[in-house]
Parts: C-alpha cells; sequence; structure tokens
C-alpha cells in the first residue's frame, strides 16, 4: 500500500451540511452562540467573575429591524488570534471533557438565517475592534450555483470581510458579540418571535431555577451539590429579560385544573464498573395525569450536558416501555462521563460503551420504575375518581327524592348500583396500596403523596347503593304523599275561596285569579 499523494478534496456542499441541513429549529443558533459565550465565561477567576457584566450573556432581538445580537463581556478573542479562531472550521482546541462547545463549527449556525452575520471583538488591554463579515446571502447563491465547483475554504474566503478599528473607545473592556443582519423572514422567522425564543432559551440553555415559582429548585441544587455534581448557571436576559428554567410549583391538566407538584424529588446516580455517567431528579406528580405541553412546556424528563439540552423535549420517549410516560413526568438528567457527548447537532449521542451503558439502564432499570409509578399514579387516580362520582350519584339521586320524581329516581336506580359498585372496588385498591409494602422509590413516592393529599372524607366506609336506594324511596313516598295532600286541599280551597269573593261581588275572573295568588302562598308556607 502506498500513501495518498494527492489531498482530498473537500467541496463547498460541507458548508450546506454545517448551515442549513444542521438544525431541525431556527432557534437552535441561540444554543450554538450561547455555550460558546458559557465557554469564555468558564476561563474567567473566582475575582473576575464578581463583576457580574462578565457573567452576563445578552441576547437583544429588534423584530422591526430583523436583526439579533448575542453578546458577552468575558474575555473577547485578541487581535493576533482573530481570523484564525473564527475563519478556520472544524479546527477547535478546546477540550470536550471541559467545554459544551468543542467542535468549531457552531459559529456558522446564523449564515443560513440571515444576510449578514457579523463578529465583533476586542480583548483586555486593545484599543482596537475586530470584526469579521459574512455575506449568508452569497454563500447561499454559491451553494445553489452547479457551475461553481469552489471548495468549501474557498467559498468561506468569498463571502468573508475581516477588518480592524485602531484607537476607538470601547464600550467595555474585552467583549464578544454576534449579529445577525437582515434575518431571513422564509426561514429564520422564529428568531425574531421574543417570546417564543424567550421560551426556548428557558428549556434549552444552562439558566437557573426560579427562586419564586419553583420552590424544589434550590433543594436540587443542594443534593446535586451532595452529589458532587456540577449544574453550571448562567445569566442570560432576552431584550432585559433575565431567563429562568421552565419548571414550577403549580401544573395544569387537560382540563385547565391546577395540578400541585406534591410529589417530593427522588434522586439517582447512574453507573456502570464505578464510573459516575450521570445523575438526575425525577418528579411524578401523584395526579396520574399526562401534562399538556401547551400548558406545561417544562414537561418530560430531559437530557442535559453541561446544563445545555440535548435534543428536543422527546428525546428520551424511546427509552420509556410507553413513550407517552414520560409526559406524565418532570426531570432532568446531567451527563457526567466525558465519554457521553452529543453528537454535532446536539440531538443524539455519539456511539461509545460508556453511551450504551448509559442508554441501556435508563431503559431496562430507571425509565421502567418510573413507568411503574406513572401507572400506579393513574391507577389510583381512577380509583378516587369512582369514589368521587359515586358521591355525586348520590347527591343527584337524592334530589330527585326531595322532589317526589319516582320515575326518575327508577331510571337512575341502575346507574346508581352500578356507581356504588365501582366506587366500592376503587377505594379498596386505595386501602390496599396505602397499606402494602412498597418496592421502589418512585412508586411509593406516588402513593405516599396520593394518600397524603387526599380528601379525609374520601377514606370515610361508603354508604350503599341499597341503603340510599331504600331511604330515598321512602322520603319521595312521603314527598309524593304530601304533594297529593296539598294538591286536593288545595283544590277545595279554591273553590271555597272563589265562592266567598263571588258573593262579595268581585267578578269571577277576578275571584279566580285572587284565589290562585292565595293558594300559592299557602304552598309557600307548606314547604
Amino acid at each position: 500500500m502506498s500513501a495518498i499523494e494527492k489531498p482530498p478534496v473537500i467541496g463547498k456542499h460541507i458548508l450546506s451540511t454545517l448551515t442549513i441541513g444542521m438544525y431541525q429549529d431556527p432557534r437552535m443558533i441561540y444554543r450554538e452562540y450561547i455555550q460558546n459565550s458559557a465557554d469564555q465565561i468558564d476561563t474567567l477567576s473566582e475575582d473576575e467573575l464578581q463583576d457580574k457584566i462578565r457573567q452576563t450573556i445578552v441576547i437583544d432581538i429588534d423584530e422591526k429591524r430583523r436583526r439579533v445580537e448575542i453578546k458577552d463581556c468575558a474575555t473577547g478573542i485578541p487581535r493576533d488570534q482573530f481570523q484564525d479562531r473564527l475563519l478556520n472550521v472544524a479546527d477547535s482546541q478546546k477540550d470536550p471533557s471541559k467545554n459544551k462547545g468543542f467542535r468549531g463549527i457552531g459559529r456558522l449556525a446564523g449564515l443560513n438565517y440571515c444576510q449578514k452575520l457579523i463578529f465583533e471583538s476586542s480583548a483586555h488591554g486593545e484599543t482596537s475592534i475586530s470584526r469579521l463579515e459574512m455575506d449568508g446571502q452569497e454563500m447561499i447563491r454559491i451553494l445553489h450555483d452547479q457551475e461553481d465547483h469552489s471548495l468549501a475554504s474557498d467559498v468561506i474566503r468569498k463571502i468573508s470581510k475581516i477588518s480592524y478599528q485602531d484607537d476607538v473607545e470601547k464600550p467595555y473592556d474585552c467583549w464578544f458579540k454576534v449579529t445577525l443582519e437582515d434575518v431571513r423572514i422564509d426561514v429564520g422567522r422564529q428568531l425574531l418571535d421574543i417570546d417564543s425564543v424567550k421560551e426556548f432559551i428557558a428549556q434549552v440553555a444552562p439558566v437557573p431555577f426560579s427562586r419564586l415559582k419553583f420552590k424544589l429548585g434550590e433543594e436540587i441544587i443542594e443534593e446535586a451539590q451532595k452529589a458532587g455534581v456540577p449544574i453550571e448557571e448562567y445569566t442570560i436576559r432576552v431584550n432585559g429579560v433575565t431567563i429562568t428554567k421552565l419548571y414550577k410549583d403549580i401544573l395544569c391538566n387537560a382540563q385547565g385544573r391546577t395540578l400541585a407538584v406534591d410529589c417530593k424529588p427522588v434522586y439517582r446516580m447512574i453507573e456502570w464498573h464505578d464510573k459516575k455517567l450521570a445523575w438526575g431528579w425525577f418528579i411524578l406528580p401523584s395526579a396520574g395525569v399526562s401534562l399538556p405541553e401547551s400548558t406545561n412546556p417544562e414537561r418530560k424528563i430531559r437530557l442535559r450536558k453541561g446544563n445545555i439540552q440535548i435534543g428536543f423535549d422527546n428525546f428520551l420517549d424511546p427509552f420509556f416501555p410507553e413513550a407517552r410516560s414520560n409526559g406524565y413526568m418532570l426531570g432532568e438528567i446531567y451527563l457526567l462521563s466525558d465519554k457521553i457527548l452529543p453528537n454535532g447537532d446536539r440531538n443524539a449521542l455519539e456511539v461509545s460503551e460508556e453511551a450504551a451503558a448509559f442508554t441501556d439502564q435508563l431503559r431496562n432499570v430507571y425509565f421502567k420504575d418510573l413507568w411503574a409509578a406513572a401507572h400506579k399514579a393513574n391507577e389510583l387516580n381512577n380509583a378516587q375518581r369512582d369514589v368521587e362520582k359515586y358521591a355525586q350519584t348520590v347527591t343527584d339521586y337524592q334530589e330527585l327524592a326531595n322532589n317526589g320524581a319516582t320515575v326518575a329516581m327508577e331510571a337512575k336506580k341502575t346507574e346508581l348500583e352500578k356507581a356504588y359498585e365501582r366506587a366500592l372496588a376503587g377505594q379498596q385498591k386505595i386501602e390496599r396500596a396505602a397499606g402494602a409494602a412498597i418496592k421502589g422509590d418512585f412508586v411509593k413516592g406516588i402513593v405516599d403523596a396520593f394518600v397524603k393529599h387526599r380528601p379525609a372524607s374520601s377514606g370515610d366506609d361508603l354508604i350503599t347503593s341499597e341503603h340510599v336506594i331504600k331511604e330515598c324511596a321512602s322520603k319521595s313516598s312521603k314527598k309524593a304523599s304530601k304533594k297529593e295532600t296539598v294538591k286536593t286541599t288545595g283544590n277545595k280551597l279554591m273553590n271555597v275561596i272563589i265562592k266567598v269573593l263571588s258573593e262579595s261581588g268581585i267578578e269571577p275572573m277576578q275571584a279566580l285569579e285572587l284565589a290562585q295568588k292565595i293558594n300559592e302562598e299557602i304552598c309557600k308556607e307548606d314547604e
């Protein structure tokens, strides 16, 4: 065998893969630029981090001008490194075990979504600003030109202009800014939707829990620290608003009813051959219902590396016995092993022994237990609903008896008897669960929370349907008899009143009207 003498050609279409074909959602570019800023913030010393401006990532979206800016004031890029670090592709010197972005391709993310992509920077002690302008529109034109056979490096050179502005008064000592100018409406409209961007960043980016909305957030951070798990958090502002994760103490079901996050989190360290692969927290509300995405965008267990989400909210669905089970719960899993890495677009994991061991444990151990807990929650809540439905059916039946509606009572009798059978079975199921020796923290947590928050009255002995029917039949009979008596007496009284009024010289029709009013008042008094 002989060495290859002619170097391989890397054609222009690799840029299409790295820009046009890389991301399923345009908002992913925010994740790419945020993780690059976060990596620079990570290099700051403790003293430097005392300056809050240096640990903040600022995003400004101008919908009218179709312009987006992402800026940090961490370190900036020195002038003598600026060209190489920004124009060399897939040549990053970052350490995958320490850095969030490490492939050197993410900076190209915005090229497909704007007319011009601009990078500006200045490092500590410099009196100049470095600027790189890349023409996204020209890149698209070249990629679509079938007659143009440029290499990838040639295309980058053609669309790029670099310049340096000396002796300037800088807004801050060191900074780095990415600007997307003239965002394309056809493919980049989502980049300008401020509310949509805020929600996306709140789910994907390494931001903190809200102290006001999610009381369990502090406990989760404390448990992570006890386990030696670093959860990196950064201040990110979008149009002046500081972003926090979407987790909250109150959820909503499909009917709009509020559901409390009433179960304590369960924490797990996932290990393999004495290696710590990942650590996670899991909450399954005892309500035991699927959480609608529209009112609970934070639902489902998410996978994170460096506190940045991998994939979308459904990434872990396939590892459950039933994919829909993930929609019943909340949680996060933080990858710890430097052998488990996200792929280029962070929508899958790279192949490795550790990654395979991690996903096997999710599928065969942890998510099986969570699935069982979700089923138990659903089973208990269905049982509780049967008890509550029977109570309502009894109330409806008693109302019919109070009105003497014997025909309607007869029609509803079968429904009452069946409701009682279901309620009795449901109550017995709940009592067995409450008194059982339960294996597994997930299922035990569900049962404990359910029993704790269950209405006290729902544990009372059920009144049998037979007793209700007998009691109501007697009441209805008395009511009907009384009505008949009142009716008979009323008719006799009406005749007497009409006779007396007529003898007093009152017109017959007027006498009838007065008699009816008198009779009505008497009936009201009887009732």
